[in-house]
């Protein structure tokens, strides 16, 4: 499975993440603390011990991945993960609205679209082909990227246009969702798209 997540919001106000002035890096930066405290000592028989809720995973997003990003510098291979935790978490503060669409193969909805009349240049996967342009980048199986806004409107239009009844289940499972997320699209919203897979849980 992989789940699409969309986020109304414009491009130049993700881009201000990085390299962000300081009201923007102190707003963000409070965010991440609300969401990531750093681990407490607890007083035991006169001594300070940490906290085992807290203690530091090597994969949890830090403090020092929350700076890099504002401060708009080099994410190494090994801190991407968390970083895009990051971005995801300021990306879900910042946007409105947002959305989550779980599916398993966009080919077979693509095609029941085209189908029905959707011209490729609206298809579903287009909504996220426009590059970001951050220095954050994606990582393996990841796709990002973003449709400007009036892109974004010619997608609801088309996709309006075709009667959801005529559609498969699985076509029909992404644009319902899909169709209430740019319906309730503010007209000086773009979209940005973060694809990728869902980990597996534990067998």
């Amino acid at each position: 499975m992989r789940a699409m997540r969309l986020f109304g919001i414009r491009i130049d106000d993700v881009r201000d993440i990085f390299g962000a002035p300081p009201e923007v890096a102190e707003a963000l930066t409070r965010v991440f603390t609300e969401h990531h405290p750093a681990p407490v000592m607890k007083r035991r028989w006169g001594l300070f011990r940490r906290n085992p809720d807290l203690e530091v995973d090597p994969a949890r997003p830090m403090m020092r991945d929350a700076t890099t990003l504002l401060e708009g510098g080099f994410v190494p291979q090994e801190r991407l993960g968390p970083c895009w935790d990051v971005l995801l978490l300021w990306l879900e503060h910042l946007a409105g609205p947002t959305s989550r669409i779980e599916y398993r193969r966009l080919d077979s909805v693509e095609f029941d679209l085209a189908r029905r009349g959707l011209p490729s240049t609206l298809s579903v996967t287009r909504l996220g082909k426009r590059p970001l342009g951050i220095p954050l980048m994606p990582l393996p199986d990841m796709q990002a990227g973003y449709s400007h806004r009036t892109h974004a409107a010619a997608t609801r239009e088309a996709l309006g246009e075709i009667d959801p009844e005529t559609l498969d289940e699985a076509t029909r499972e992404v644009v319902t969702p899909l169709l209430g997320f740019l319906r309730g699209l503010p007209d000086e919203k773009d979209v940005v798209v973060v694809d990728q897979a869902i980990p597996k849980g534990p067998a």
